[in-house]
C-alpha cells in the first residue's frame, strides 16, 4: 500500500503535479478493507483526534501498535499530494481542504503510537526511524 500512494499524484503535460483525489480515495478504501481483515487479536483502535493524545489507546501488543503505526503511514502517504497541491496552488477547494485535514488528523493520531512503537518494537526500530524522518523532511 505505501508503495502505491504516489499515484495519488498525476503529472500533467506541462509537467506539473496534479493531486488525483479519486485515487487516494480508492487507496483509503483499500486500506479501511485491510483494517477490516485485521484480526480481533490485532485489530487496534484508530481513536478520535478530537480527545487529548494523553487518552489515544495505545495497544499494549507491539505488533497491534505496530500495525496502527503502518495504518496511519499509510494515510499520511494517500494524503500527502492534497497538502503538496495545496501548497503549490495556494488554493484550496473544499474537497481538497478535506483531503488536507485527513492528513493533519493523521499525523496526530500516528504521533503517540510511534513513539511507543520506537521503543517497543526492536526489530523494526530503524524502520520506524527512517520513516519518521522521511515525514519530517517531507
Amino acid at each position: 500500500m505505501l508503495h502505491r500512494c504516489n499515484t495519488a499524484v498525476q503529472a500533467t503535460s506541462t509537467g506539473k503535479y496534479v493531486y488525483a483525489s479519486g485515487i487516494a480515495l480508492e487507496l483509503e478504501h483499500q486500506l479501511e478493507e485491510w483494517y477490516s481483515y485485521l484480526p480481533d487479536i490485532n485489530r487496534f483502535d484508530k481513536g478520535d483526534v478530537l480527545q487529548p493524545l494523553e487518552l489515544v489507546e495505545i495497544p499494549s501488543c507491539p505488533l497491534s501498535n505496530f500495525l496502527r503505526v503502518q495504518y496511519y503511514c499509510c494515510k499520511l502517504s494517500i494524503y500527502w499530494p492534497a497538502v503538496y497541491q495545496a501548497m503549490q496552488d495556494g488554493a484550496v477547494t473544499d474537497l481538497l481542504l478535506d483531503h488536507c485535514q485527513i492528513f493533519f488528523d493523521s499525523y496526530v493520531m500516528l504521533t503517540p503510537s510511534i513513539v511507543a512503537a520506537f521503543h517497543n518494537c526492536q526489530v523494526n526500530r530503524w524502520t520506524l526511524f527512517v520513516r519518521w524522518v522521511q515525514f519530517l523532511v517531507s
